[in-house]
C-alpha cells in the first residue's frame, strides 16, 4: 500500500501534470480547500484545451484509484494502532473507517470537477458549489485521518508490548 501510495505521488501525478497542465498553471482545484464557481472556471480556463483533457484524463484514470489508495493505508495504520490498544470497546473500532470519509468526500470532488471539465465553457454553478463543499470534507476527514494515523504510529513506536 506504500508503494501505490509513493508510486502515486511521485510518479504518476507528476507525469500527468507535466503531460497534460500548461508551464503556469499552480494548483489543481482538488488540491484546494475550496473554491468559489469564478475561481473554478478561472483555473479550468487557465488550463486550455489541452489541460482540461490532460486533467479529465487524470481525475477518471489515476484519481478514482487513489482515494482508495490513501483511505486504505491511512485506515492500517489507524488498524493497528487501535489493535496495539487491545480494547474490546466497539467505539474504537470504527475509527479507522474515518478515511473511507475522506475518500468518499475525494470522490464526490471529482465527479463535480469532471461535470465543470464536461460542460466547460458553461459555467456549472451547482457541480462547482458541490464540487468545493466536497473538497473541503475531503480536506477535513484527512487531517483528521493523518492525526488519528500519527498517534496510532506514536502507540505503535513507543507504547507497543516487548
Amino acid at each position: 500500500m506504500v508503494s501505490l501510495q509513493l508510486a502515486f505521488f511521485f510518479f504518476l501525478f507528476p507525469f500527468l501534470a507535466a503531460r497534460f497542465g500548461p508551464d503556469d498553471f499552480k494548483q489543481p482545484l482538488d488540491l484546494m480547500f475550496g473554491f468559489t464557481v469564478c475561481e473554478a472556471f478561472n483555473h479550468l480556463q487557465q488550463l486550455g484545451n489541452q489541460g482540461r483533457k490532460g486533467y479529465l484524463i487524470t481525475l477518471v484514470f489515476a484519481d478514482t484509484l487513489y482515494p482508495l489508495v490513501y483511505s486504505t493505508l491511512l485506515a492500517l495504520i489507524i488498524s493497528a494502532g487501535i489493535k496495539k490498544m487491545n480494547t474490546s470497546k466497539p467505539n474504537w473500532k470504527v475509527i479507522n473507517l474515518i478515511p473511507y470519509f475522506a475518500a468518499f468526500f475525494d470522490l464526490l470532488e471529482n465527479a463535480g470537477i469532471m461535470t465543470m471539465l464536461i460542460s466547460f465553457p458553461e459555467k456549472t454553478s451547482l457541480a462547482a458549489w458541490l464540487a468545493s463543499i466536497a473538497g473541503m470534507l475531503k480536506w477535513s476527514f484527512v487531517a483528521i485521518s493523518v492525526i488519528v494515523a500519527a498517534g496510532g504510529i506514536v502507540r505503535l513506536l513507543f507504547f507497543s508490548k516487548k
